[in-house]
């Protein structure tokens, strides 16, 4: 073959695939999400996909696919071509999930990290009828009367089980968890007083908490929660160190076009710092926290190490 030839296929070659990033999204991008409509991540992911559709002018399109704690959503989407043009709406169930059950994707190796999008506490909540006033009661009268007490959440394997086993193990009790197919559910069970306690998202709680049918002892993060300022964190309450958020992010499968990746995490930060959405993002109970794809990446690798020696440590297993 002629040499020159040669080297101009080469230069074409070399040209395809920047040209191509470029034209993205030249059609529709499907963001997955493993759960229902209606609950806080799913509030999440269309407030930015609409944003998305309108700073692209292409449809980013909400597919929820939801079941076994996010993980079959997760499992399609590590399975996707690494084309921008699937993705995945990851709340931290990517990582709790592969710490206590045999799953069919690795949160690390099998994605890349692409932008997060809000970060809030769980909520440790009564029914007023347990009449605890505050962590410290609630604790006494659990360790006084064990067999009264028990825990609830929105299933097996989330940060709500998560930290409700912490909670035990920090405590040193041993409430029984009480899992539900949803935070609907739970909540249900827990106005109707079939459950004393449960760890929840903070959003689908806080009607219920204004209306006074339910009662918040304290946050799960290290700070106060601005949703909720008078509430105190777990920390204050005397479990010095507790520190559980629930985050929401964006990831894609592996391989995905590092300019499609730098594009999006651009525009998914700009639109995070609209009053509009980091006002919506709080009444769902969670604040916008714009990061570069290292940083969400750094968040999945200590999360997933912290929940798995949790889940050793409190012999938690599915």
């Amino acid at each position: 073959m002629n040499k020159s030839i040669l080297v101009a296929g080469l230069i074409a070659l070399g040209c395809a695939g920047p040209s191509q990033a470029a034209d993205w999204p030249a059609r529709p991008v499907s963001i997955i999400l493993g759960f229902a409509p209606g609950g806080s991540a799913d509030i999440a992911a269309r407030i930015v996909s609409e944003k998305l559709t309108k700073s692209f002018g292409t449809s980013f399109v909400v597919e929820n696919r939801p079941g076994a704690n996010g993980d079959i959503a997760a499992t399609f989407v590590s399975h996707a071509a690494p084309d921008g043009y699937t993705l995945l709406f990851a709340p931290d169930a990517i990582v709790t999930s592969p710490a206590i059950r045999k799953t069919q994707y690795d949160p690390i190796k099998d994605f890349v990290p692409i932008a997060m999008i809000a970060q809030g506490p769980l909520v440790l909540v009564e029914n007023p009828k347990t009449k605890a006033e505050s962590v410290a009661q609630l604790i006494a009268m659990a360790k006084a009367n064990p067999a009264k007490f028990s825990f609830g959440s929105s299933g097996v394997g989330n940060n709500q089980h998560f930290a409700g086993e912490k909670f035990n193990a920090m405590t040193g009790l041993s409430l029984t968890h009480v899992p539900y197919k949803g935070g609907g559910q739970a909540i249900a069970d827990l106005l109707a007083d079939q459950i004393p306690i449960a760890f929840l998202g903070t959003g689908p709680v806080m009607p219920h908490v204004k209306s006074g049918k339910l009662k918040v002892l304290a946050v799960t993060t290290a700070q106060r929660f601005q949703g909720l300022p008078d509430v105190p964190t777990l920390d204050e309450s005397g479990l010095k160190g507790f520190d559980m958020s629930q985050w929401l992010g964006i990831v894609g499968p592996l391989g995905t076009p590092p300019d499609v990746i730098r594009t999006l995490n651009s525009r998914i930060n700009t639109i995070l710092a609209e009053p509009d959405v980091k006002e919506k993002l709080l009444a769902s109970g969670m604040n916008a926290l714009p990061m570069t794809p290292a940083q969400l990446g750094e968040q999945i690798k200590r999360d997933a190490a912290s929940y798995r020696k949790l889940a050793q440590d409190q012999h938690m297993s599915e």
